[in-house]
């Protein structure tokens, strides 16, 4: 019996280091890769990480670690301001080398989701830089409307339309579904005002090949959304 006991305490002590440095490695294992991502990202500041690997050393030597989530605020990327840029990664095949590296590696996803917040501020800004002289205000049911105010002849007229965006690739459309004229059924002035107010605007490349393919339109933002099956986050920089 005492050596069972001794053996049952020995065991018990052998858990709780196992656990206790899994705990500690899942610390430091985010903080490598908070550092390799914003460096791969050209991020101002490290985003934070989130590893759900728990024991992480079982998951390291079993080569899949269940998720891992990426989370970076304030990015701005050729004069568009993003609010947060989110990667949540499910299936992550890594080795060794996440918990000793911070650079230099891959992590390949079997899926996930990348996204990317953008303020109503942020995206009439970068319209205006891209020289798009349009106003945007996003509606919580999803729709779009857009101001455009214009001189047709000699008198100053300001259409305005509703409409839904579409994203294909890198290029954000807009396209009226109505519109109007100072206020009133466009008449005349119909294919003037949905000229004006229609837009497209190439999106920039998002941090880490990251391709959006949808836009979901809520109250005040946009948030680009990619599908991240079978992706690839190159840790090479």
């Amino acid at each position: 019996m005492f050596i069972i006991r001794k053996l049952v305490i020995a065991l018990v002590v052998l858990v709780g280091i196992f656990f206790g440095a899994s705990a500690v490695l899942e610390t430091f294992a985010e903080s490598q890769l908070s550092t390799g991502v914003g460096r791969t990202l050209g991020l101002d500041s490290r985003p934070a990480v989130e590893i759900d690997a728990f024991p992480i050393l079982l998951r390291v030597v079993q080569g899949r670690i269940p998720r891992i989530l990426i989370d970076a605020h304030d990015v701005t990327i050729e004069k568009l301001d993003i609010t947060e840029l989110s990667i949540e990664m499910l299936g992550v095949h890594a080795n060794f080398d996440v918990l000793i590296r911070s650079d230099r590696f891959d992590l390949s996803v079997e899926h996930g989701t990348g996204s990317a917040r953008i303020s109503e501020d942020s995206a009439n800004a970068f319209l205006k830089s891209r020289g798009r002289d349009v106003h945007v205000t996003f509606r919580p049911d999803g729709s779009v409307f857009v101001r455009a105010d214009r001189v047709v002849g000699t008198r100053s007229h300001r259409f305005e339309a509703t409409g839904k965006l579409s994203l294909d690739a890198r290029t954000l459309t807009f396209t009226p579904s109505h519109v109007t004229a100072d206020g009133r059924p466009p008449g005349p002035l119909a294919a003037r005002a949905r000229r004006e107010t229609a837009f497209s605007v190439t999106i920039p490349k998002l941090p880490g090949q990251i391709l959006p393919r949808q836009v979901v339109v809520t109250d005040g933002e946009i948030t680009l959304v990619a599908k991240l099956t079978g992706y690839v986050l190159h840790l090479a920089k």
